[in-house]
């Protein structure tokens, strides 16, 4: 697998830590994206600082629905607001942040000019998990 990873670091970087990183956090959440992402990174050789920050930054966009779901759920609770109508609204705040936030680390991690030559990778990648969980969270469920 690894002879099969980009030359591109930048790729790389946003295809653990954000793709593969927002599945992780969907199907386990709980921290268990930060750990096993950044210790990918590592792995193919970026500094653990910058994997974990990275990691941290990328996790702002799933986290609301980490764990299949839970932190809405316990957010119905404690506030006695049916969870549905919560996960809708938290559905269409979300998507703004998540299709700027591969652009915004690309930024980050090696300077604005990059964002220029990756930009189409960059949205797909923020704009069809914008898509899918603006999607999911209004009219899945209900």
């Amino acid at each position: 697998m690894l002879s099969e990873l980009p030359d591109d670091r930048r790729v790389v970087l946003f295809v653990v830590a954000f793709s593969f990183g927002c599945l992780l956090e969907g199907i386990s959440g709980f921290g268990t994206l930060v750990a096993i992402t950044s210790a990918l990174l590592v792995g193919l050789g970026f500094p653990a600082l910058g994997a974990l920050m990275f990691t941290l930054i990328f996790n702002t966009a799933p986290v609301a629905f980490g764990a299949l779901g839970t932190p809405i759920t316990v957010l119905g609770a404690v506030t006695s607001l049916p969870a549905a109508p919560l996960g809708a609204m938290v559905g269409r705040q979300l998507p703004f942040f998540a299709f700027l936030l591969p652009f915004y680390v690309m930024s980050m991690y090696s300077g604005l000019c990059s964002i220029g030559k990756l930009w189409p990778a960059l949205a797909v990648s923020g704009g069809s998990f914008a898509l899918a969980q603006f999607v999911t969270s209004n009219y899945l469920g209900h």
